[in-house]
């Protein structure tokens, strides 16, 4: 089943198609027999006179056409948050979203994610419902024969990175103001993390505000990041893996994140829409 995200911009598509194919400047003065000279300065007029009126109707039309789809987070992820602990922050016009606990440890655990980066998933590349790349089912043998068709391999690979998200992970010691971060890889169609990498955050609060909370993005401008995650030993990427599990860091959680960006990016949607539509008339 289509989320609203995916029908709205469907038909943003087909709104957007059927204003084009009847788009009245599309229509040259040699189509009339019209002599261009002589009407030049009339039409330039009309074309600004109209200008602002045209703009106004396409972004009324656009969010009559959104408004149209109900566009409500599932009642299943809110009583997620309940039961998981989790506290929601957001903020109107921010991309950037924090989920918060607090363990019985006294240590509270941040996940930060961008509805944006979520959202951003190229669902005209792929196949059907079942979330498959159209270039993607042959074995390995077969992608093996093709080695040298390296520019193919390569648009499957930035397909692939389409589809990778950074969701960032503090857990803090607000006692001793340390912390532990973990920078997760999610895929938004398999609602799964991957562990990129862990580092040690000696002073948590200052890590917050100038890396976090800054402008309400991310800075990627890191102090060392720890080893490879893929490089540990097996033993400890399985232990890693498994106290985040512990802590509600799981398949759920991704679950979530991406269902709850489709909705809130939607919403960012509608308010940007409905602003414009009252700036110009």
């Amino acid at each position: 089943m289509l989320s609203s995200k995916v029908l709205s911009s469907a038909l943003r598509a087909q709104s957007r198609n059927l204003i084009k194919r009847v788009n009245v400047r599309t229509i040259t003065p040699s189509l009339l027999n019209i002599n261009y000279s002589n009407v030049r300065n009339f039409q330039s007029s009309m074309v600004k006179f109209n200008a602002k009126e045209d703009l106004t109707n396409v972004l009324q039309s656009e969010l009559k056409v959104t408004n149209t789809i109900p566009n409500t987070l599932d009642s299943i992820y809110e009583g997620f948050l309940v039961e998981n602990k989790w506290d929601l922050i957001e903020k109107d016009g921010q991309s950037v979203i924090e989920l918060k606990k607090t363990l019985e440890d006294g240590k509270i655990i941040r996940v930060f994610f961008d509805i944006e980066q979520i959202t951003d998933t190229p669902y005209s590349e792929f196949d059907g419902e079942d979330g498959e790349f159209d270039g993607e089912n042959g074995s390995s043998a077969e992608l093996e024969e093709n080695e040298h068709d390296f520019d193919q391999v390569r648009s499957e690979v930035d397909e692939l990175d389409k589809l990778m998200c950074n969701v960032r992970v503090l857990i803090e010691n607000p006692t001793s103001d340390t912390g532990v971060f973990f920078n997760l890889i999610l895929h938004s169609l398999e609602n799964s993390f991957i562990i990129d990498f862990v580092s040690n955050q000696p002073k948590a609060s200052k890590f917050l505000q100038e890396l976090v909370y800054a402008q309400g993005e991310f800075s990627d401008q890191l102090s060392y990041q720890g080893p490879r995650f893929s490089d540990l030993d097996e033993s400890l990427q399985t232990q890693f893996e498994t106290y985040l599990s512990s802590q509600g860091i799981d398949d759920q959680l991704a679950e979530f994140i991406v269902s709850y960006s489709e909705v809130k990016e939607e919403d960012e949607y509608r308010k940007w829409l409905s602003d414009l539509v009252t700036f110009f008339k």
